[in-house]
């Protein structure tokens, strides 16, 4: 079971119609489904949980086409940060949303 949502990982990578933003967006969806295909947490295999995370930080640093895209990435990102922590509450939260920005503003720190 875990190969083949591993390859539907691969697919929504290798999947080059999309704009890069939707791809990121697939692939971070894609290891999410495979991470909640696990049974426990404390079963999960520690690639698939790397993996999520790689895909939320390219997720995050994938350079947008224009504002529009941008605010769509914003909103995909804090959707996911609340659903896993909650609303911020005004501490060093929302990781992703932040990288995001700063990807955004300032390409060379990226």
């Amino acid at each position: 079971m875990i190969g083949a949502i591993e390859a539907r990982i691969g697919a929504a990578h290798d999947n080059q119609p999309n704009p890069p933003l939707a791809q990121a967006i697939a692939r971070h969806k894609a290891a999410q489904a495979a991470l909640a295909a696990v049974p426990h947490d404390e079963d999960c295999p520690a690639h698939l949980c790397m993996a999520e995370l790689d895909a939320l930080s390219e997720l995050a640093e994938t350079p947008c086409a224009s504002d529009a895209e941008f605010v769509e990435k914003l909103r995909y990102l804090h959707a996911f940060e609340t659903r896993l922590g909650g609303a911020p509450t005004g501490r060093h939260e929302f990781g992703s949303v932040v990288l995001a920005v700063d990807s955004y503003f300032f390409p060379v720190n990226a």
